[in-house]
């Protein structure tokens, strides 16, 4: 029998490629074609040199955003150091910054950082502080804090959709199945992209047994955008793991080895899918 990931109910947004581009006309385009082109180490460099020469906080923020695209860990952080140091108000560098310190598991740190990123008086740039926020209290267990957060979210941007699949993913986790689904739902509506609502609709039909669906939902994940994830890379490899998990319980074997070797590349040494495999 196969081993399938549990849900991935809660996620961690870093704004980046997106915002990078929202900056383009002020950020020049040397760092923007690199991005185009999918050369982000090369990308992290341009910019960090036009942030050099012209003392720009926003090319420091976009050389930031592509060290941490790249892994480079302690450039990123450096360049944000840089962004916040100039402009201590530049919301989205202090939204970032929680994004690191929460994966380093300093919670205190991640919340303090976010909370800075809330008093962000655009609405959307609110919404997305107070999301992360709900998904670091959830993933540890305060689930009623975390619903406070996105509800306070939504309330700043009814139509963020990673808040609302936020939400449906805490009634998951309680096993409220109907009020979950009719919020991924929605969620999708909003965002139908949105690669997260996807997982978590799969996952309500693999506890139901309906491999089927759970395979459908499952497609559009691996096809989707993982708006609110921390780590893409490793929300991917389980989605394509559970996908060939419902692929094997359909007898459709082929296929399945396709989606476990998916789930591997994605995330190399993981173990799971090289056992499915």
């Amino acid at each position: 029998s196969t081993q399938t990931s549990s849900t991935i109910p809660i996620c961690v947004l870093i704004v980046c490629i997106t915002a990078i581009e929202t900056r383009r006309e002020r950020a020049g385009l040397d760092g923007m074609e690199l991005i185009r082109q999918g050369r982000i180490a090369e990308a992290a460099e341009a910019f960090f040199r036009q942030a050099v020469a012209r003392n720009s906080t926003v090319d420091y923020y976009n050389a930031a955003l592509a060290h941490s695209q790249a892994g480079n860990r302690d450039r990123a952080l450096f360049c944000l150091d840089s962004v916040v140091s100039r402009n201590p108000v530049f919301w989205d560098a202090w939204t970032n910054y929680g994004v690191f310190f929460q994966q380093e598991n300093k919670g205190p740190l991640a919340i303090k950082c976010y909370l800075t990123a809330a008093r962000s008086p655009e609405p959307n740039r609110r919404a997305l502080a107070l999301f992360n926020l709900g998904a670091l209290y959830a993933r540890g267990g305060g689930l009623s804090i975390a619903r406070s957060c996105y509800v306070s979210a939504l309330r700043a941007n009814p139509r963020l959709a990673i808040a609302v699949d936020g939400l449906g993913a805490l009634y998951l986790r309680t096993g409220n199945h109907q009020r979950a689904r009719s919020l991924f739902h929605l969620s999708l509506e909003i965002q139908p992209n949105l690669a997260e609502a996807h997982f978590n609709l799969a996952s309500i039909e693999r506890a139901r047994g309906d491999w089927q669906r759970a395979s459908v939902y499952l497609a559009s994940a691996v096809t989707g955008v993982a708006g609110g994830s921390s780590s893409p890379s490793f929300f991917f490899a389980q989605a394509y793991n559970n996908l060939g998990g419902a692929l094997h319980a359909l007898g459709r074997f082929e296929a399945a080895l396709g989606a476990f070797s998916a789930a591997a590349a994605a995330v190399p040494g993981w173990g799971t899918p090289l056992v499915n495999r």
